[in-house]
């Protein structure tokens, strides 16, 4: 009886200490994580996601061993637009040490029949949920304490780079499994949510601002000798001079347009001074009946040539009663400053008498 209980016992303790022995050459993988670039579910619509997925292998991966990536159910990268998950759409790295930046020793990936330093990369199982990355041989390793990054979907550069994983079509917590090699191995959980997308919107009010310096200018005494221009005091001989200054800005998208509209000038029993075109001159003709006006922009705005009164162009014109455009600008403008110039000239015979008229500005935006 006292044999048998030791037989017994010497069996219990090398059961024990076999199986504890085991226990010591499985190592799990450190510092997992997977980055992925969305995490909305596909219920509504599909989203579409990268993965780079990180791990430290503690036991490292041997020539001829793989690294096997088993997404759970409800990943799928056979969907995409672009076709389905290959070895293009992977890029790894191995990093000596745990501190890996994901681009360090890059490795050379190929779909098949790797040579000794290169790794085969297969997608398999249903949905293509299985990647597997086996290596060709003694320069295509991992050592202990190595960090792997392996990047799938569009964030690979190393190839084409077309597909991706769809996403689950419902929320929660999903668990990948990783082996390396013979020995390491883990799980990363990835939480998908309901929607991983904040919609923003704005609205940016259509303006345009319009401002006229002086609404009140003066030629002075007209005289056959010499042309006058109008000023806020009381007009002014050659050379020309602004007599008062127009502001305008907008965002239209098509720009923005000036016009203006009134009468010639006209005195009291009804003469008029006669309008005038006047083409590279900046007095006009003296001793002719002239009344016209021309403009400068501080900016890029058009000038319709009629009216481009810049050195040495010197051109005027005026159209009575009738709402003529002068200056426009294509696009969105910030703020241009546009001068105004008036001239006038009279003859000998032209009636006496006090002569007035208003002009109308219009600036128009165009959204």
């Amino acid at each position: 009886m006292k044999n048998t209980i030791k037989i017994i016992t010497i069996t219990a303790f090398v059961i024990l200490f076999s199986a504890g022995f085991n226990k010591a050459l499985a190592e799990p993988l450190l510092d997992k994580s997977d980055t992925m670039s969305r995490l909305g579910n596909s219920s509504a619509e599909d989203v579409y996601s990268d993965h780079t997925i990180q791990f430290t292998t503690p036991s490292g991966v041997a020539s001829g061993e793989t690294i096997v990536i088993t997404f759970p159910s409800d990943f799928d990268g056979t969907t995409h637009p672009n076709g389905t998950l290959d070895f293009s759409d992977i890029d790894m790295f191995i990093d000596s040490s745990t501190a890996g930046t994901c681009s360090l020793n890059p490795q050379t990936l190929v779909a098949s029949g790797p040579t000794e330093s290169q790794w085969e990369a297969t997608f398999s199982g249903t949905e293509s949920r299985v990647l597997t990355l086996t290596s060709g041989g003694a320069s295509a390793l991992v050592s202990a304490e190595a960090q792997v990054c392996i990047k799938i979907g569009q964030n690979a550069t190393g190839g084409t780079a077309n597909s991706q994983y769809l996403n689950p079509s419902s929320s929660g917590s999903f668990t990948i499994s990783i082996t390396a090699g013979s020995l390491d191995s883990g799980d990363i959980s990835v939480s998908i949510i309901d929607n991983d997308r904040v919609t923003i919107t704005a609205e940016v009010t259509e303006t345009i601002t319009f401002s006229i310096s002086d609404y009140a200018i003066n030629f002075g005494n007209l005289t056959p000798a010499n042309a006058r221009f109008a000023t806020t005091t009381n007009g002014a001989n050659p050379p020309s001079v602004s007599a008062h200054t127009m502001s305008v800005y907008t965002n239209g998208s098509t720009g923005y347009e000036i016009t203006y509209l009134g009468s010639t000038l006209t005195n009291q029993v009804a003469d008029e001074i006669a309008v005038a075109t006047i083409t590279g001159d900046e007095d006009g003709a003296p001793g002719t009946e002239q009344f016209a006006i021309g403009f400068t922009t501080s900016d890029d705005a058009n000038i319709i040539a009629a009216y481009d009164q810049a050195d040495p162009t010197f051109n005027y014109n005026f159209v009575a009663d009738t709402e003529t455009p002068f200056i426009y600008e294509n696009g969105p403008s910030e703020t241009e400053t546009i001068s105004a110039f008036y001239l006038a000239n009279i003859s000998g015979v032209t009636p006496a008498g006090s002569y007035s008229t208003s002009l109308t500005y219009v600036a128009t935006a165009n959204f």
